[in-house]
């Protein structure tokens, strides 16, 4: 970015004007330092506030995605458990029950995406305006759409 030839090189030009004004003794920089270090404390106040409030919305943002994250963790979890022949009166395959569990998770995994792109993207008109980002935005929204009625089917 800087060099260090460019640094010392604003460095002695920024220096020339203090030190010509130094020597002759010439009275132009005489500045009242009240009203300054008045507004430079009012200032360090105002964006020290600001900095520990966007801190706290962080903090409390990678609490909230950590629940969300967990709760995900739980559902793939309990699809295993729930999705099952228990209660079924068509008896089905351990293939098929594979098949929808992992339909559903990937589906779950589709929304929880979705739902990190729209709280990094909030707007109006949907996800497509934001299709050029590093997610597979609509590889996921079309294997969403197309497994629609996949697990109301399977129940």
């Amino acid at each position: 970015m800087w060099s260090r030839k460019w640094k010392l090189l604003i460095i002695i030009i920024d220096s020339i004007p203090a030190t010509f004004l130094y020597i002759f003794d010439l009275p132009l920089l005489i500045i009242p330092w009240q009203p300054i270090s008045l507004i430079c404390t009012a200032v360090a106040f105002y964006l020290g506030f600001k900095n520990n409030s966007s801190y706290e919305r962080v903090c409390e943002t990678r609490k909230i995605w950590g629940v969300i994250v967990n709760t995900s963790r739980s559902i793939t979890v309990m699809s295993r458990d729930f999705i099952t022949n228990t209660h079924e009166l068509e008896k089905r395959s351990e293939s098929d029950l594979l098949a929808i569990r992992k339909r559903f998770v990937h589906r779950h995994i589709a929304s929880v995406y979705a739902l990190s792109i729209e709280l990094l993207f909030p707007s109006n008109r949907g996800l497509e305006k934001y299709s050029h980002h590093h997610f597979p935005i609509r590889r996921l929204l079309s294997r969403f759409s197309a497994h629609e009625n996949m697990f109301r089917s399977a129940i």
